[in-house]
């Protein structure tokens, strides 16, 4: 069945206009990508999409995340309906949810690491602990000089 151009869409329920192929631009858009104009715009799984963003550094073991980073260098990633570290997302896609509270630390302290051998989870205090071991504690590192006698 062909349906003019300028006519309604050829789906039913849709009040737009259709172009030369019969189908509105979205409805057009979604036949050419899945072989259905009703197919769905999601067609890999979650776990499918976070495994196309990192790649396995064999000589540390990390999973270096190779998608968009923030500029403290973790990864990101839309997991659960919103943006979240790739570290937090790994966590919750291998291991299991994340209580509360609580935060995902590294053990090989590689930002964009999501390898979640490397992952571990600990409180507030945990991370500032992990980081002063680690030697991250920049605080007022750039100061050389005493002021004011404090």
């Amino acid at each position: 069945m062909t349906i003019p151009a300028g006519g309604p869409c050829a789906v039913d329920g849709c009040d737009k206009t259709a172009r030369a192929t019969g189908y509105c631009i979205g409805h057009y858009r979604r036949l050419r990508l899945h072989g259905d104009p009703l197919g769905s715009g999601r067609t890999k799984t979650e776990m499918d999409r976070f495994s196309e963003k990192y790649r396995a550094n064999t000589q540390t073991g990390c999973w270096e995340w190779t998608a968009e980073r923030n500029r403290k260098g973790y990864g990101i990633f839309w997991h659960n309906a919103s943006m979240t570290g790739a570290h937090r997302a790994s966590y919750e896609l291998h291991v299991g949810p994340i209580p509360d509270g609580l935060h995902v630390l590294h053990r090989c302290d590689n930002p964009p690491c999501v390898n979640p051998a490397h992952l571990f989870l600990g409180t507030n205090q945990d991370n500032v602990d992990d980081r002063q071991r680690k030697g991250r504690w920049k605080v007022n590192a750039n100061k050389t000089e005493v002021r004011n006698g404090f």
